[in-house]
């Protein structure tokens, strides 16, 4: 028989802290108006007859009868043995019964009224030892459940940013890679700026939550980096206004901003870059806009996965608390089309 743990120890305590209680209580409660220990002592006594069937029923359904018998479907049984289990708890009475009969009738009607109620009492324990119990197996299936919950969101967190810093260094490469043709020195402060960004995603994003300020600092020097190659027809704009430096899941916002590089640069057509952050008391706001020159089906890189990502981690991180929206807008100012993404993050 496997032994209960401290849980279930620590459970049976307050029962049975309890059930001594009401034992307890009306003695207690009158030696403190009288102060009288021979009376309090008889009634201890007393109300420790009138209760001791109901804490046995209580307490041999609790630790028995309901895990052994009612818990593994055998209801049967289980009326059984509790039928059998109040008769022989009430054999004394059922015997002086008979005594009593040969009196008064109203005596013997009075007393068998007193077993009867006697015995209902006696149900209500066991009907309270199997709700008790049932409540105690119910918290826990629900506890189990929400780790099991909270272990599946973390193991598909830990999976999904896995995949971003992959693709993320893969662009940021390529990048570099047609800097070191045009500008040796340049390359090389870009390679160092990499380093940088490459120690906060792979050493800094191992927490759940970045300062905001941390991670707009990460998203300055991914621009900074990626504006080393644009040409004068590319215009990045950036404004980051952090009021308030809460904590944020780290590299959240760098999917919009590759994306904008990537499909908001043509080098042969005016293009526009604006990504806005702005966090205070009311949470967090952030907008990416650029000009949309997509790319055809033969000049596609990366996987796909960045926006799809970026949605499900919303929806495991701040389930109730986010607002994502993105798609093309016309711009009839410039005649141009206009991808837009904005993530809002409630407190």
């Amino acid at each position: 028989m496997k032994l209960p743990d401290n849980t279930e120890m620590r459970r049976l305590a307050i029962q049975v802290v309890a059930w001594l209680a009401m034992a307890l209580l009306p003695a207690a409660i009158m030696f403190a108006v009288t102060c009288n220990g021979e009376g309090a002592r008889k009634l201890m006594g007393s109300e420790w007859y009138l209760i001791r069937n109901h804490c046995i029923a209580y307490f041999v359904n609790y630790c028995l009868l309901v895990p052994w018998l009612w818990g593994k479907g055998r209801k049967a049984a289980f009326l059984a043995v509790n039928v059998v289990l109040i008769v022989v708890l009430n054999l004394g009475m059922v015997r002086l019964s008979s005594d009593i009969n040969e009196l008064q009738g109203e005596v013997y009607y009075g007393y068998m009224s007193g077993v009867l109620l006697y015995g209902i009492l006696q149900i209500l324990s066991i009907i309270a030892a199997v709700a008790v119990r049932y409540y105690y197996h119910t918290n826990d299936l629900k506890r189990r459940l929400a780790e099991e919950r909270h272990k599946s969101t973390e193991a598909e967190l830990a999976w999904l940013k896995w995949q971003l810093n992959p693709h993320f260094l893969f662009n940021t490469l390529n990048n570099i890679s047609g800097l070191v043709r045009t500008d040796a020195d340049k390359a090389q402060d870009s390679i160092a700026q990499l380093s940088d960004l490459m120690r906060y995603a792979v050493y800094d994003t191992n927490r759940k939550t970045v300062p905001v300020a941390d991670e707009t600092a990460f998203l300055n020097n991914y621009i900074d980096l990626m504006k080393l190659r644009l040409g004068s027809n590319a215009h990045v704009e950036t404004h980051f206004r952090i009021e308030r430096n809460v904590p944020v899941a780290p590299l959240l916002f760098i999917t919009p901003v590759e994306n904008a590089f990537k499909h908001g640069i043509s080098s042969s057509r005016p293009s526009m870059v604006k990504i806005s952050m702005e966090s205070d008391d009311n949470g967090i706001r952030f907008t990416c806009c650029n000009t949309n020159y997509p790319k055809t089906n033969g000049n596609r890189s990366g996987s796909g996965i960045g926006l799809p990502n970026l949605e499900r981690r919303l929806k495991l991180l701040y389930p109730d608390n986010y607002s994502y929206e993105h798609g093309v807008r016309h711009d009839d100012a410039t005649g141009t089309d206009i991808y837009q993404t904005t993530i809002t993050i409630r407190p």
